[in-house]
Formats: C-alpha cells, sequence, structure tokens
C-alpha cells in the first residue's frame, strides 16, 4: 500500500490551481453520466498493467530507496494535500521525462526518468514531481480519455457536418491538453514557491543542459519578449498558431510566461498564505 502523507488542515482542491481552460473542461465532463465509471474500471486494469511494468523494469522509491527523492516526494504530498502518496519509480532512459496515469486508483504511481534525476537539482526536481502530482490530484487521466472518447464517437458518426464537429472538438481537447499542463505547473509552483527554480525545469528541458553549465533565468525571460514581437504579423501569429495547434504542452517559453503571471496574481498569493497558515 501507499505511504500516506500528511495533508494540511484546510485541504487544497485541484479546482483551486487549476487553469480555468481546465476547470471548464472537467466541469463539463463530469456532466456525462456513466461513462466515468466504465472509464474508471478500465484504469483500474491499466493501472495493474503499469503496476507490473514498473516493479520489473524500475527502483521503487522508499524511505530507504532514494531517500532523498522519497522525502521530496512525501514534502510535496503535504503541500499538496495529496493523502495518498504515489509509488515513484526511477527508470534507465536517456529522455528527460515524467509521466503519471493521472488516475487515483488502487496504486498511483509517477514514473521519474534516470536521466531528468541527473539534470534537476533537488529543488527543481521537486518542481517536476509536483507537477506530476498536479496530474494526479486532477485525475487528468480520466477526464482526457474520456474526451478523447467524445471525439472518437463524433468521427464515428462520419459525414461532412459531423467532421467539422470532430475537427472543433479535437481542437478543443488539444487546448484543454495545454491547460492541464498549465495547470500542473501551477502545482509545482505552488510547492516550491519560487518561480525561478520553475523556470530553471523548463529551460533544462528545452535547451538539454544542466549542471556544470551556466543558464540564466533573466536572459531567458528576454525570450519571451523576442517570441510576442516576433509573432506580431499576421504571418508570424498564422506560425504561431501552427507551431501550438497540435501540440499536448504549451510551448516552453508560453509556460514562462503564464508561471510568471500566475506567480504575481492574487490567486497564487492567497494559496500560498493558506497553504503557510494551515502547515
Amino acid at each position: 500500500m501507499a505511504p500516506r502523507a500528511s495533508a494540511s488542515k484546510e485541504a487544497l482542491t485541484a479546482d483551486m490551481f487549476r487553469h480555468p481552460v481546465d476547470i471548464r473542461a472537467t466541469r463539463l465532463l463530469r456532466s456525462l453520466f456513466g461513462i466515468e465509471l466504465v472509464l474508471r474500471q478500465v484504469l483500474s486494469m491499466a493501472e495493474e498493467v503499469f503496476y507490473l511494468e514498473n516493479l520489473s523494469n524500475a527502483v521503487l522509491v522508499s524511505e530507504k530507496q532514494l531517500p532523498d527523492i522519497h522525502e521530496l516526494v512525501m514534502d510535496s504530498c503535504r503541500i499538496l494535500c495529496v493523502d495518498q502518496a504515489p509509488q515513484v519509480y526511477v527508470r534507465n532512459n536517456p529522455q528527460p521525462n515524467a509521466y503519471t496515469l493521472a488516475f487515483k486508483g488502487k496504486r498511483p504511481f509517477i514514473v521519474l526518468h534516470s536521466s531528468l534525476v541527473d539534470l534537476m537539482t533537488p529543488e527543481e526536481l521537486k518542481g517536476v514531481i509536483a507537477h506530476e502530482l498536479g496530474h494526479l490530484k486532477c485525475e487528468h487521466g480520466v477526464w482526457v480519455t474520456m474526451a478523447n472518447l467524445v471525439v472518437l464517437f463524433a468521427q464515428s458518426l462520419g459525414g461532412d457536418m459531423f467532421s467539422q464537429v470532430t475537427d472543433a472538438l479535437g481542437r478543443q481537447v488539444q487546448n484543454w491538453l495545454r491547460a492541464a499542463e498549465l495547470s500542473c505547473d501551477r502545482a509545482g509552483l505552488l510547492v516550491v514557491r519560487d518561480r525561478q527554480v520553475m523556470f530553471s525545469i523548463l529551460m533544462k528541458l528545452s535547451g538539454g543542459v544542466g549542471r556544470g553549465r551556466t543558464l540564466d533565468v533573466n536572459e531567458y525571460l528576454k525570450q519571451i519578449d523576442m517570441f510576442e514581437e516576433a509573432t506580431k504579423s499576421p504571418f508570424g501569429r498564422l506560425m504561431r498558431r501552427g507551431m501550438t495547434e497540435a501540440l499536448t504542452h504549451p510551448l516552453p517559453i508560453l509556460r514562462v510566461k503564464e508561471l510568471n503571471a500566475y506567480a504575481d496574481s492574487a490567486e497564487f498569493k492567497t494559496l500560498v498564505r493558506r497553504s503557510q497558515a494551515s502547515s
């Protein structure tokens, strides 16, 4: 059984840090009665498959196994009010990445690639873990699967009219997926409480360079203004739309821009004060 984290008295709910687009999409899908129950049964079976895969091909983090990572996980769970800490695995992979099924089943889990662990400082790794915990707390695995099923159903109807509907639905789902990532970036910021750490994570994932190299966050922030200036023209706007429309994750430079704005928001500051008062 996964360890339980001690949560704050004033529980933090997922909707408190979700991006507005993420909130609207999730509430809409919750209204589709019956589908959620079936999906949870299917995801429970998928969770068992991942459990065997992770046990056989990765190292399970615990108080004795990679205890420094275990401490980061438990602290992040406490701040985000995640009662059931997920199993966390480190898996050998040269591609820096982390992922979760984002489903609160019997064995929730997060997988960290070894290259990611080596690339990040402890605080940065904590931010990555918190991002994945954000997916888990929001249960994006359930709602994203449901949204994709709605699109597939529309595609099965065929015809020109339904083709237009399907295209529109597909664009909306992609937009929501990008918003879901922004929700989880917010979760990361709520845990580390340092925007520079979150910016550094995105810089390292973009540039592929980390320890032993000089990365200047302020210089990277200048790229935001450069990007905005370059996409002001009609051609630039068209290119920007083409670059982002099919992506499940926002462009890194835009994630930094969104996080920077969120870090200055009254909403974020209120959540931090609330967390500090109840811890």
